[in-house]
């Protein structure tokens, strides 16, 4: 059955246009579109014989279009797709692109993460602005919330308590969005003989009635950056985590807000500039609910296009098996994650756990994932060899699993003598990107492993990025250097964005890096 992809941005204009566009193929006979009615429209079986009939009026109106369009794009009607289309426009706010301003919208602004820009400001030139102006914090309950000014707030709040839901500020969020997105008090600086009491405001707000599942569509991305995505931090850009992440979370989620957090799985999973074995907030967040019940209101208000519980968990799981992260693996497996179950997300090119583990050069995760059940299969001669090519250091056949026995089931084989040229052969050919890889993994000695075994340093992933980009976006000076001396091209651009890995240095937030990225393409 053909599944269409909802695009981020929706537009209804064009979602009419598709349907009427759709009407008139069918009306014309165009086989691709009667086959995509018989994949989705709830009558088909009798509908589409009438279709195309020689001396027959075709019966496929409008209404039948759009019913089977929003049905391709995995909606029951569409009224359904519509509502959903209202609902992603109304909710949608771009902080990042939000204008510096001046006064409180500039504290605001420099205070609080919009996970965009890089050089907008930062939370220490917010805590000067507030320190040489501190009444600001009173210009409302906004900035009495991204700055813990607890008797601000009850001053504020007395006076108006429909202040509370009020959305408001330079991002057009709610007072306690402005609390769990503020990086203020996250080190020394002026306002070290402050008190900033964000946990004292966040009760204070909660018990006036604030929303603890309040969030946002960032740029219209169907994965809510809500309240709870603000006190976990991470991300592409590495953004940190509240001071007091953990109390705070401890906090919006007794209060109700739903554990099965999307936004906070990726910020702190597949898209987290760092790969780290932590598992506070995972532990945090499984025992409030994480992968089980209805998926809490934005699973309901934003479904289908918002993933269901047990397909966070494999979310959460998929990351850990690519990343090589035991204590999560651990963790996840123990709390009832299917070791089967596949990611969604196009970056893992629906490989199961397992397969990634392998893939990836991580034999005691994948150890981990065979001892709970996992299918191993679908994995043979090459993909073990890839794992080995991109195995830590010491851990090419030989790690140690934690009973002690020898991990990843690779049979003691040396990827640096074992394997025959024929089988690197058909390594080479099916898994020419090892280099960027090993980049992405910051694994220098795979790298050099690699680059020995005939693989090509400037070879691209399947979305196009080169290991210098890889490297680059992840400010890995290390690898970087290496990379260039062994002649990886700074010059290349990746195909979606058009950068040169300077690019993605500056996009990561590594100035520095990225500076000697673009001293390199240019004495090139």
């Amino acid at each position: 059955m053909s599944q269409l992809n909802l695009p981020d941005h929706p537009d209804l204009s064009h979602l009419r246009r598709q349907a009427k566009s759709l009407r008139d193929r069918v009306r014309r006979g165009d086989q691709q579109a009667i086959d995509q009615v018989s994949d989705h429209h709830p009558e088909a079986r009798a509908l589409v014989p009438l279709l195309g009939a020689e001396g027959t009026s075709p019966p496929f109106a409008l209404a039948d279009a759009q019913l089977t369009l929003s049905r391709a794009y995995g909606f029951p009607s569409w009224p359904a797709l519509r509502r959903h289309v209202d609902e992603v426009h109304r909710l949608t706010r771009r902080p990042h692109l939000a204008p510096l301003g001046t006064g409180a919208d500039r504290l605001l602004r420099l205070a609080c993460l919009d996970y965009g820009s890089t050089t907008r400001g930062s939370s220490a030139e917010a805590a000067v602005l507030l320190a040489a102006d501190p009444s600001l914090s009173r210009a409302s309950l906004a900035t009495a919330a991204a700055t813990g000014d607890l008797l601000a707030a009850r001053e504020i709040l007395e006076a108006d308590p429909s202040a509370v839901h009020r959305e408001d500020g330079p991002f057009g969020w709610t007072p306690l969005l402005y609390l769990t997105y503020s990086r203020l008090g996250g080190a020394p600086g002026p306002l070290t003989e402050r008190q900033i009491d964000h946990l004292g405001v966040a009760r204070l707000l909660l018990a006036a009635g604030a929303d603890p599942n309040a969030g946002f569509l960032w740029d219209g991305l169907t994965s809510p950056f809500t309240a709870l995505t603000g006190a976990f931090g991470g991300g592409e850009q590495g953004a940190p985590p509240h001071p007091q992440e953990l109390e705070l979370a401890r906090l919006l989620l007794e209060a109700g807000a739903s554990a099965n957090d999307s936004q906070t799985i990726y910020n702190r999973g597949a898209g987290d500039a760092h790969a780290r074995d932590d598992t506070e907030y995972l532990e945090l967040l499984l025992q409030a609910g994480l992968g089980r019940g209805d998926g809490g209101p934005w699973h309901r208000l934003l479904a289908p296009r918002h993933p269901a519980p047990r397909q966070l968990l494999a979310e959460a799981l998929q990351h850990a098996a690519h990343a090589g992260l035991p204590r999560r693996v651990r963790l996840l497996l123990d709390h009832g994650a299917d070791p089967d179950l596949r990611s969604t997300h196009p970056v893992y090119f629906g490989r199961s756990p397992y397969e990634e583990a392998v893939l990836q050069g991580n034999p005691g995760v994948s150890d981990l994932l065979e001892r709970a059940g996992a299918a191993t299969s679908s994995v043979g001669d090459p993909e073990r060899v890839v794992g080995e090519l991109l195995a830590p250091a010491g851990s090419d056949g030989t790690s140690t699993r934690s009973d002690g026995g020898p991990a990843g089931g690779s049979a003691g084989r040396s990827a640096g003598s074992g394997a025959d040229a024929a089988l690197l052969d058909v390594v080479r050919q099916r898994h020419p990107d090892l280099v960027a890889r090993a980049a992405a993994a910051g694994r220098a000695d795979a790298i050099e492993r690699c680059l020995g075994h005939g693989f090509g340093i400037d070879a691209r992933t399947p979305a196009g990025l080169t290991a210098l980009h890889e490297a680059a976006v992840r400010g890995d000076t290390g690898i970087v250097t290496l990379l260039l001396s062994r002649g990886a091209d700074p010059e290349l651009r990746d195909p979606q964005h058009g950068a040169t890995p300077g690019g993605w240095a500056a996009h990561g937030g590594h100035d520095e890096l990225a500076a000697l990225l673009h001293s390199a393409a240019e004495d090139g």
